[in-house]
């Protein structure tokens, strides 16, 4: 369906790319295309195991003195997502809401904060009634507005500590180069990169003395090119305001963010995935054992790119047989065995580490029809309608925590242009209350889902203990983190 010229004009006077806007509304008029699934990736055939080694520690160690490595942290994520069920709690009594939460399974994460809510790290400073519904209010008025990344998670001797904090600490173990800068980027909300940089003046005065650090950290917000639009139920451009609707395009729009951190090998976590002073020594043991495993594999595709390219013999097979045994890829749809090598040999590569499956839910490692090696997809991407593809999904023996280090440069040293290695059909589109109706929505590729599809890609089992996200809540309650 064409842009109409009122559209169209206010395009132009907005500075929107209306070539962006029209594929963005075809896209949307055209539906979901869903991935179709082969089979669930599982141990040895897909995922990998990893004994940790001090090879690979030394790896990783020698790339962080050198100031190669740092961290993207997206960050960006309200803590209003924390909440869950609060809003609904108006019951007079304990023994009212276990009643209401019986009957609506949505207050069951509120039950559990009220009943205990005296374990939150913040208890403290919370000022808060007997009611259930007095609780409710005071927690709802104080994390309503500020960001996840903000909310003090753990509680210690000396105070309490946000994820943030969490994050900049793993940082001061895990990525330290020689002269003791740590880098660390995070994907903030416009409205809270103040919040931010006020916190990191603070961390600096708590934390950089006693590692013997300096945090170079960097923030940035979502461009909002990357926006999208919406569509009413005729299929036609939403307006508000006089103005077209345009929301933000979920995380896949921060492939663009990550393209500009301007590192070289790269941490992806998020920001609500952090252990205590107890667990942290065993994530930087793992975390250091992904990046070293990433080193190892860059140094053999480099090695294997230059004598490909200066034909020396036997070099051809080499590459072709490390292609299908580190990432499953057998180049049946090349002609040009040489070039098809070459190609598939100079993609961004990615160590991906996956827990076991307890039911957590998200995306998942699998074989899927039409793309080479193994992807991550998200529940959305599939049509669980069709039976087949349901026992596939349910079948899943890992689950994929967001916990991953990334390669950006070439065997040259120059950076890939990452929007190039994308999937560009894995969009997500859904239906949202908008106004007393309904919208169709739009969301990029995710950003380690369609938005790496093309990558090279490694998936590693890492211990299920590494995987601690904070949901609701009711997650901060759950003993020793």
């Amino acid at each position: 369906m064409p842009l109409s010229p009122d559209e169209r004009r206010y395009l132009r006077l907005a500075k929107r790319d209306a070539v962006r806007v029209q594929d963005q509304v075809d896209r949307m008029n055209r539906g979901l295309a869903k991935v179709r699934l082969l089979r669930a990736c599982a141990l040895g055939d897909g995922i990998e195991s990893l004994e940790p080694t001090v090879a690979l520690d030394e790896r990783h160690l020698q790339a962080a003195i050198a100031g190669r490595v740092t961290a993207f942290i997206p960050a960006s994520g309200a803590a209003s997502r924390l909440l869950a069920g609060l809003e609904q709690v108006d019951q007079p009594d304990l023994r009212a809401l276990k009643i209401a939460a019986l009957q609506n399974p949505r207050l069951r994460p509120a039950l559990a904060v009220i009943s205990d809510w005296r374990s939150l790290a913040a208890a403290d400073d919370l000022e808060a009634g007997e009611s259930p519904q007095e609780i409710a209010d005071v927690l709802l008025s104080t994390y309503n507005d500020i960001p996840k990344a903000l909310v003090p998670f753990h509680r210690y001797p000396g105070g309490t500590r946000t994820p943030f904090e969490e994050h900049l600490i793993d940082g001061a173990r895990l990525l330290a180069d020689a002269s003791g800068a740590v880098r660390q980027h995070f994907t903030v909300s416009v409205e809270h990169l103040r919040d931010f940089e006020r916190a990191l003046a603070e961390a600096r005065t708590k934390y950089e003395a006693h590692f013997k650090v300096r945090f170079k950290t960097t923030f940035s917000v979502q461009d909002p090119a990357t926006d999208t639009v919406a569509l009413d139920e005729n299929g036609r451009l939403v307006w508000e305001n006089q103005q077209i609707l345009f929301r933000p395009g979920g995380h896949g729009a921060l492939l663009e963010n990550l393209s500009r951190v301007g590192g070289d090998i790269v941490f992806v976590r998020n920001i609500d995935n952090v252990g205590t002073d107890l667990t942290r020594a065993r994530g930087v043991l793992w975390r250091s054992m992904l990046s070293g495993l990433l080193l190892a594999l860059q140094d053999r595709v480099h090695s294997l790119i230059r004598k490909v390219e200066k034909d020396v013999p036997g070099a051809l097979e080499d590459a072709q047989r490390f292609l299908m045994e580190r990432f499953h890829d057998s180049l049946r749809d090349t002609s040009d065995l040489r070039e098809g090598v070459l190609e598939r040999l100079q993609r961004p590569i990615r160590i991906c580490g996956m827990v076991k499956n307890d039911g957590q839910p998200g995306g998942g490692p699998f074989f899927v029809e039409g793309q080479r090696g193994p992807q991550i997809v998200e529940q959305a991407e599939i049509d669980l309608d069709d039976v087949e593809q349901r026992v596939i999904w349910e079948s899943a023996t890992h689950f994929n925590p967001v916990d991953m280090v990334v390669g950006l440069k070439d065997y040259l040293g120059r950076p890939w242009d990452l929007v190039r290695y994308a999937d560009a059909e894995r969009v997500l589109i859904s239906d949202k209350p908008h106004g007393g109706g309904t919208i169709r929505v739009l969301e990029h590729p995710g950003l380690w889902n369609g938005g790496m599809a093309h990558w090279n890609s490694v998936f590693v089992e890492i211990p299920r203990e590494l995987f601690l996200p904070v949901k609701t809540l009711s997650d901060l309650l759950k003993g020793e983190r």
